[in-house]
């Protein structure tokens, strides 16, 4: 369990830090890719650990990241007074499918789950693994901007998710326009 910042009460980061056989020390962080903890775990680890992650809607999460730039006082202060359409315009939206993909944009966890669904299937992963998987804190909330994307930005986003969209299964059609 990795250490979170800003520091969340009641939450005990543990186990994070590892020595190798050459005397090194890894430390583990949080949002690390799964290709860069399959190379430092060794293939045979890796193997033999039921690996998820967990994916958001495109808008959504765009929204989310947006906000969190702007309204988080743990974020850079220049965000302050950024609109969303100049945000859209800088190109930098949160896709990163390389956080659990290989090199060749391939699948390497065994689950993908969906945010939108996250309390559910975190605790099917639970049972499924043997432990209690509850989610019980929603430790970055507040940020958040209540607007509706329009038609256009919408249609950008998912330009930008092209890819991403491939393995979530996530189309434009499906959301609420």
């Amino acid at each position: 369990v990795t250490p979170v910042l800003p520091i969340i009460r009641d939450h005990t980061a543990r186990n994070f830090k590892q020595e190798t056989l050459a005397g090194n020390q890894i430390e583990y962080y949080n949002h690390m890719s799964a290709r860069l903890l399959r190379d430092l775990l060794g293939y045979d680890i890796w193997n033999s650990y039921y690996k998820f992650s967990i994916e958001r809607e495109p808008v959504d999460k765009t929204i989310s990241y947006f906000s969190m730039l702007k309204n988080s006082p743990h974020h850079n202060k220049c965000y302050r007074d950024l609109t969303f359409e100049k945000y859209l315009n800088l190109g930098k939206l949160p896709v990163d499918t390389e956080l659990y993909t290989d090199k060749f944009g391939q699948i390497i966890v065994d689950k993908l789950l969906r945010y939108e669904n996250l309390k559910e299937e975190i605790q099917l992963v639970g049972d499924q693994c043997g432990f209690d998987m509850r989610l019980v804190s929603r430790a970055k909330s507040g940020f958040r901007e209540d607007f509706e994307p329009t038609r256009a930005q919408k249609e950008q986003i998912y330009l930008a998710f092209a890819e991403s969209n491939k393995i979530t299964g996530y189309r434009l059609s499906l959301i609420h326009i």
